[in-house]
């Protein structure tokens, strides 16, 4: 193995790894699994091979250089071996297969080891397999891990029929990392350094008073619990946000802050992070890597408030906010000590995601996403909204040691009594809503 290329890392890179020097890395896992039919294993692993040829996220690992820095390296190639593994248990759903799930989402990966990622199938009986995939969030998205899926069913469907099969090198998450740090060190993110600076200095994240206990988080592996939308509310929710000119995501980021400030906050101003894919450049629309940025994001909800003007703000929030993506927000955290990551007032604590994903590619393997109770991620909570093309519904992710199983349950049963009270009164004074 030798190193083609290193570079700086990006700053959202930095803050990974100096969590992981301070707390276990598990927490930066990210991992999905999926169940198939009539897998040919040696063309699956060939696939798994492309894939590491043509993604440099792929080859690439953290390296300390002399004066004690990380920097990420790029190797030529590196040593896999797609693991495998035999059972009797014939349903890919069996608790047997969960604990298999969470044993490899609690395994930490060296970050100073080419790949990043480690994969793992599973025989079942009668010709099922199932396909784990665990990759760092250093070098990964979540849009990075939907691309990586695609593109090794594709891949896959092509081996199969040519057999041969060439792709060449993308380089575009190291070019992208280069770019972005050079722009920051000549200043060509200064509006947005003056804006998030002035924001950070202002700031003061939800602690959720009332039901969650007040501490941060210690562990890494959380749960999640599903909330399953029917059409019917589907169907409400895409034409009131279309009358209200919002998108899908900011009508129900609405419902999350008036949940946030009828139940959890003290105060009329309550702030949570958000992930926004950073994918400004069409050229890396294909590519694996961490193009994700963490930024917060503030409700200012008031009783005298109609819930229209309330999705309206969030909309103009939302606005500022994306148009000041590039300044990274750790060098903002940086310096500011009084808005620490690790503190446990930290405003990445909690998360709302918005995530629309197409299915699995549909092949002869006919895959299925599996559903994992278990989940490893950095902060309290986080609260999805899975818009997808098998149905409408919201996860919530949380730890144990932080939220009881109680509190979740409230919260997800008061989000969709707070979803279809809006969605009938849009125009309702929050006042008739928050007593």
């Amino acid at each position: 193995m030798l190193i083609i290329s290193q570079y700086e890392p990006m700053e959202i890179q930095k803050g990974i790894y100096f969590d992981c020097q301070i707390r276990s890395s598990i927490a930066y896992n990210m991992s999905v699994a999926i169940s198939m039919m009539g897998l040919d294993i040696v063309t699956f692993e060939d696939s798994i091979k492309l894939l590491i040829e043509e993604q440099e996220a792929l080859r690439s690992a953290v390296k300390i250089d002399t004066d004690g820095l990380p920097v990420m390296v790029v190797y030529d190639n590196v040593n896999f071996e797609l693991e495998i593994m035999s059972t009797e248990i014939s349903n890919s759903e069996d608790e047997g297969i969960k604990k298999i799930i969470k044993l490899e989402l609690s395994k930490e990966i060296d970050l100073y080891s080419a790949p990043l990622f480690r994969t793992k199938i599973i025989k079942l009986l009668n010709e099922q397999y199932v396909f784990i995939l665990c990759i760092h969030h250093i070098i990964a998205d979540g849009t990075s891990v939907n691309i990586l899926i695609k593109k090794l069913f594709k891949y896959y469907e092509k081996l199969s029929v040519n057999k041969t099969m060439t792709c060449s090198s993308d380089s575009g998450y190291a070019d992208f990392s280069i770019r972005e740090n050079e722009r920051v060190k000549i200043g060509k993110y200064e509006a947005q350094k003056k804006y998030w600076t002035n924001k950070m200095s202002n700031i003061a994240s939800s602690l959720l008073q009332k039901d969650f206990k007040n501490k941060s988080s210690v562990k890494c592996i959380g749960v999640e619990k599903r909330l399953y939308i029917s059409n019917q509310i589907q169907e409400k929710i895409y034409r009131l946000a279309a009358e209200q000119e919002v998108s899908t995501f900011m009508f129900c980021l609405g419902v999350f802050g008036v949940l946030i400030h009828k139940y959890y906050t003290i105060n009329e101003r309550s702030v949570i992070s958000i992930p926004f894919s950073y994918r400004l450049d069409e050229k890396v629309e294909e590519t694996i890597g961490c193009f994700v940025a963490m930024l917060p994001f503030q409700f200012d909800i008031k009783a005298d408030y109609t819930f229209s003007a309330v999705i309206q703000k969030v909309r103009m929030e939302l606005i500022t906010v994306y148009s000041n993506i590039g300044y990274p927000i750790n060098l903002v955290l940086r310096n500011n000590n009084s808005m620490s990551l690790l503190e446990r007032s930290s405003v990445f604590n909690v998360s709302f995601v918005y995530d629309k994903q197409d299915d699995v590619v549909k092949t002869g393997l006919l895959p299925i996403l599996i559903e994992q109770d278990d989940v490893a991620f950095s902060g309290n909570l986080i609260f999805t909204l899975f818009d997808g093309v098998d149905g409408f519904h919201f996860k919530i992710q949380y730890k144990q040691d932080v939220f009881s199983n109680e509190v979740i349950e409230h919260m997800g049963k008061r989000f969709v009594e707070l979803l279809e009270l809006l969605l009938d009164n849009p125009y309702i004074c929050l006042s008739d809503v928050l007593n």
